[in-house]
């Protein structure tokens, strides 16, 4: 969480950490369509709700024989949350994560540089947190095995909609699990 990364055990076993860098301007993407790689009624979505927050907490500065997940062993809190979110006509409730961070520390960088650091990193975790990206699922043909965990996609499939009921169409994923 702290490095902004995703991590991954990949079909070679080896682990695989990523940066999240969901445009990367020279990325190359596979292509799957109805037509050619998807098989026939396998589509399914999981709107993935599980993973929505609207509040995250950051708790640092810890104290040096502190236990890790103790609140009352660090000496500084930064909470980002978006109070939209929380109010009853969006989720009503408070959806929440803590990250325990024994690394940041008063005094280790200016206190400016720090402060904006942190800032930066609880508002890019929250949005990408407010609405959960949804995980779509659908078997593939077996010439298809070449693509991997980690890989992006344009997906295009009549089998799945978008919110005003157009077909998927071009859209972009990360595989996340064959």
């Amino acid at each position: 969480d702290l490095i902004d990364c995703k991590s991954w055990v990949g079909e070679d076993l080896k682990i695989t950490l990523r940066r999240n860098i969901p445009n990367e301007p020279d990325r190359a993407y596979a292509t799957l369509t109805d037509e050619e790689n998807i098989i026939h009624n396998s589509a399914g979505v999981d709107l993935n709700q599980k993973s929505r927050l609207t509040r995250l907490i950051l708790f640092w500065d810890k104290k040096t024989i502190g236990k890790i997940d103790e609140i009352k062993d660090f000496n500084s809190i930064d909470i980002a949350l978006d109070s939209d979110a929380e109010s009853v006509n969006e989720y009503g409730e408070t959806l929440e994560k803590k990250i325990f961070c024994r690394w940041l520390r008063q005094g280790y960088e200016v206190e400016e540089t720090m402060a904006r650091f942190i800032a930066n990193f609880l508002a890019r975790g929250l949005f990408r947190q407010r609405n959960a990206q949804p995980l779509v699922s659908f078997d593939v043909e077996v010439k298809d095995m070449d693509i991997k965990t980690g890989s992006y996609a344009r997906v295009s499939t009549d089998e799945l909609e978008n919110v005003d009921g157009a077909p998927l169409s071009n859209e972009i994923f990360q595989i996340v699990k064959r």
